[in-house]
């Protein structure tokens, strides 16, 4: 929000990748990793290891089985798929729009302006809801359950997207092990 307070759309845009990749690193350490592919994690600070985290969409497959819906964002990650989400893997993550929206040229509309908002909202959420996966967090649902709702609203009311149906206030109990006992009761 700071950042679209001061007028740097671009570099707003520019962060939600990292955010999202890292709220889908800890949804798939919470939901998807084994304990084989855990201790097989690289523990040294060394760059570019082949042995690493997944990268996004491979996060996103493994994750289908907990989450189904999510089905309609991996294929949205695929060189072939959808154009609603290949802004996320171009140019400063935003590709050749992304470039032509700097001044002098044609700049940010408020319908992106408010897209990147929306879409921060979100992934933001997101990655607090993981905290629900993991534990109750009667304060956290109270507030992430109706902010979430609000911005599928905002999503129908603004950009006339489809209304979404109401969904659960509960996430499903991870099974990961995480080398021993269930990691979160």
């Amino acid at each position: 929000m700071s950042l679209v307070q001061l007028d740097a759309f671009g570099s707003a845009a520019a962060l939600l990748r990292p955010l999202l990749e890292a709220t889908a690193a800890a949804w798939w350490l919470t939901y998807a990793a084994t304990d084989e592919v855990i201790l097989g994690l690289p523990i040294d600070p060394v760059e570019g290891q082949l042995d690493d985290l997944p990268l996004l969409g491979d996060m996103g497959k493994d994750l289908q089985t907990h989450f189904p819906p999510i089905a309609k964002i991996v294929e949205g990650f695929a060189k072939k798929g959808s154009r609603t989400s290949k802004w996320l893997h171009q140019y400063t993550h935003g590709g050749t729009p992304q470039l032509l929206r700097r001044r002098p040229a044609g700049f940010w509309t408020n319908a992106d302006v408010s897209l990147t908002l929306v879409r921060a909202d979100i992934f933001g959420l997101a990655a607090a809801a993981v905290d629900l996966a993991r534990a109750d967090n009667t304060r956290l649902a109270a507030y992430l359950y109706p902010r979430r709702d609000r911005i599928g609203d905002d999503l129908h009311y603004i950009f006339g997207a489809e209304k979404i149906a109401p969904q659960p206030r509960s996430f499903p109990a991870p099974s990961a092990t995480c080398c021993g006992a269930p990691i979160f009761k």
